[in-house]
């Protein structure tokens, strides 16, 4: 495998590194503490970032192969059984070892040899242990996650209580997810339901397939059956857009253009890691991985790459504009005497007190947004419950049950646990069409939000940084001139390539567009690249708590409420021989566990949370940038008036040192120009 991209990655990574390092050298210089804390959070974020790559399918898919085909070693369990039962992540390290996470949160040190004791369903002693483990860890020396990626293993698609789990807390945070389906069981439904459920609204652009096995069909038919099930996958994204949206919506449209692109590759894993362990380079080659593994590694190091690489350059652009100005304010302070100063200094404090006093109202605003958002979505909940029991009483009428079955008791049972996983599926359909309905609602309003709250903040730090400064000038001088230039200039740069990754402004619609094309890191990026300044774009990037939300924000109330009616559906009463009396007593207990669900208001308050969780993020992070900007000005105000108390001599070094860091603030953003333009070059090629 080569290594080219990741060594090109990681070489950015560690130029922005040193620009990050030597940017909070100037902050404590100047004494912004505020601006020094946010450079060294946003550097520890970088350095410490590793890929992550989750591993999804069924049982029997050969997702354990994979991963060892990938790693070129067999190290993580695979048997012609379900094997896999918890979560387990693949990460580098020198010395083989392995740590096991249990539920309590307790952890055990073992050996790589003895994972499969802790992680299978293999026997029963294994799966009783297995049902104790949150999560086992791996670490071992391979070259695949040596370059920054960890692999994550997941149970089956058909372990749903697990994978509910992951779909809230995992996917979300996935750089890449690969789907293992294979060629003799072409996109089963329980595959399908996932993209569709799980999947489709915000992983497509981070969505990988994998037709493994692709080596039990013959080579002339390989191309065909590859193509069919793209076809599959298509139909299956494309059905449930048109039942949520319709097919004029604009949702719809943009799902068609992306799905079109959808990345799917054959290969042969269990060739594939053969050839690895043997050496056989002619094996390697006819397994197909490489171009799978090409295809994963352009996605991390150029697509999510760009992600974490533009982070930390708008929070350098920022920052640099905010030195530059703190410099220049505290170099034309220096001509003044202390009785101006003290006249402007008050003048300063007087317009900080109103700044905060602002905040304080847009915080307000951003609230009642909140709660007019709240206002309009829990109708439509209470709404749902009336539509899912009608939908769920057509459902049973149309469900074929043959009614001579019914005279016998084994007939009888059939027939209800039939009604029942019919009655269950649609729960799980509707209520995951709903959820996207919510969500798309939810990131809607809270993407206007954001914008204008990003805008109301740049506002405000611009006349920070510019009227502030410009009146502690002197009325014979120019303030700044050229100084400055470039770090100005390039502090848009960053700007520019979350805009190019958006593929053009995106306006109020960007967070959405965003999250539907990578996930949340997609959707900061989006919102961003639909605020006016590089200093929007940092603060939201610098947030990514407000759009971490999970695909469905019911997930978990949509398997309570299967769970209710499997609890709540008996078999009909010994003696019924009518097929209205199944129908009638499956309506029954369709009508209490709706009426169960309505009442107890999980619906209701999984969406007050997750609108509440969304808004209070925003105000913090609103709030936080702007008490770090309106700080940091108090902060260089003190340092002038320490410099007004000192002789002609340390004044004009003051200045002179000013002079320094706004030089020194250009070299920076100068020497980060090629990694800018790399990383646009590499958006503007994929």
């Amino acid at each position: 495998m080569s290594n080219q991209d990741y060594t090109s990655y990681h070489g950015n990574v560690a130029e922005v590194n040193t620009a990050l390092t030597q940017m909070g050298k100037l902050c404590g210089q100047l004494e912004l503490e505020d601006s020094k804390k946010a450079i060294e959070a946003s550097r520890h974020k970088l350095t410490s970032h590793k890929f992550s790559v989750g591993i999804m399918g069924e049982f029997k898919r050969g997702k354990s192969t994979v991963i060892n085909a990938l790693l070129g070693k067999e190290i993580m369990p695979a048997d012609i059984l379900p094997a896999t039962a918890t979560m387990n992540r693949v990460t580098y390290d020198l010395q083989p070892h392995a740590q096991v996470i249990k539920n309590d949160g307790t952890m055990i040190e073992i050996s790589v040899d003895e994972i499969a004791d802790y992680v299978t369903k293999l026997n029963d002693e294994n799966a009783k242990r297995a049902e104790m483990v949150d999560e086992a860890v791996v670490y071992y020396p391979c070259q695949f996650c040596q370059n920054g990626v960890d692999i994550v293993d997941t149970p089956g698609l058909n372990d749903d209580e697990r994978m509910d789990k992951i779909s809230e807390e995992i996917i979300p945070k996935l750089d890449a997810v690969i789907m293992v389906i294979v060629p003799g069981a072409p996109f089963s439904k329980s595959e399908a339901e996932f993209v569709r459920n799980k999947l489709m609204g915000s992983d497509l652009g981070r969505l990988l397939f994998l037709v493994n096995k692709i080596d039990t069909i013959r080579p002339k038919e390989r191309e065909r059956a590859v193509a069919d099930i793209k076809k599959r996958i298509q139909t299956t994204v494309l059905d449930k857009m048109s039942e949520i949206y319709g097919e004029d919506s604009t949702e719809y449209a943009d799902a068609n253009a992306k799905i079109g692109n959808i990345r799917i590759f054959p290969i042969s894993a269990a060739n594939a890691l053969d050839a690895r362990i043997d050496g056989d380079e002619e094996l390697l080659e006819d397994s197909r991985i490489q171009e799978f593994e090409d295809a994963l590694r352009y996605m991390l190091t150029t697509e999510r790459g760009a992600l974490e690489l533009a982070a930390p350059l708008a929070v350098l652009s920022r920052t640099a504009t905010e030195v530059i100005n703190a410099a220049e304010t505290r170099k034309n302070a220096l001509q003044l005497n202390a009785e101006e100063f003290e006249k402007k200094q008050q003048q300063a404090m007087q317009k900080i007190a109103e700044f905060r006093n602002n905040k304080r109202q847009e915080t307000a605003r951003i609230n009642a947004a909140s709660q007019e958002l709240k206002a309009n979505l829990l109708p439509q909940v209470r709404e749902f419950y009336d539509v899912l029991e009608k939908e769920l009483n057509n459902v049973i009428e149309q469900t074929s049950i043959d009614k001579k079955s019914l005279l016998q008791k084994a007939g009888q049972h059939a027939a209800s646990q039939k009604m029942q996983n019919v009655v269950n599926e649609t729960i799980k359909a509707k209520m995951s069409n709903f959820s996207e309905l919510m969500q798309k609602q939810l990131m809607d309003a809270l993407g206007e939000q954001a914008a204008r709250s990003a805008a109301f903040t740049t506002g405000i730090i611009e006349d920070l940084n510019t009227n502030i400064q410009m009146s502690f000038a002197p009325p014979s001088s120019q303030s700044g001139g050229d100084k400055g230039k470039n770090a100005v200039g390039l502090a848009g740069f960053a700007f520019d390539i979350l805009t190019d990754f958006a593929g053009g402004p995106w306006g109020l619609t960007g967070l959405v567009k965003g999250y539907q094309e990578a996930g949340f890191k997609g959707a900061a990026v989006g919102l961003a690249a639909g605020v006016a300044t590089t200093f929007g774009a940092a603060m939201i990037l610098g947030s990514a708590g407000i759009v971490g939300l999970p695909l469905c924000i019911i997930a978990s109330a949509a398997s309570g409420a299967t769970g209710k009616f499997a609890a709540n559906l008996l078999f009909p009463p010994k003696g019924d021989k009518e097929y209205q009396a199944l129908i009638e007593n499956t309506r029954k207990q369709i009508k209490e566990s709706v009426a169960q669900m309505r009442a107890e208001g999980e619906l209701e308050r999984t969406l007050i949370q997750r609108i509440e969780n969304a808004f209070g993020s925003l105000v913090s992070t609103m709030s936080d940038e702007l008490e770090k900007a309106l700080h940091d000005t108090e902060q260089t105000l003190d340092l002038i008036k320490q410099d007004l108390t000192k002789n002609a001599l340390h004044r004009e070094q003051a200045s002179k040192e000013c002079d320094e860091v706004v030089a020194s603030v250009d070299e920076i953003m100068t020497h980060l120009e090629p990694v800018m333009k790399a990383i646009q070059s590499g958006r503007m090629a994929g």
